[in-house]
């Protein structure tokens, strides 16, 4: 039983990590790093009783000397 508790959270957190979201500054349609980028993440899985709850938590950082705004874009999984 434990094995497979192991296995569906390394499972699960492989699929949090193949999405973990883009950051949008302003009007732009692609992410730029020299204006907002991830500088710090950590991923949390607690599995119980075949429930998965995962926690994210992402900083980010300001590289400009101005106020930035952003769209944070996160896919989803459906459920399976």
């Amino acid at each position: 039983m434990m094995k497979r508790r192991l296995a569906f959270g390394f499972a699960a957190m492989s699929l949090v990590w193949g999405d973990i979201g883009v950051l949008l500054p302003g009007d732009k349609t692609e992410p730029d790093p020299n204006m907002l980028a991830l500088e710090e993440m950590a991923i949390k899985v607690t599995i119980f009783n075949g429930n998965a709850k995962v926690n994210i938590r992402q900083v980010f950082g300001n590289r400009k000397d101005t106020v930035q705004e952003g769209t944070y874009v996160f896919a989803l999984h459906p459920p399976q």
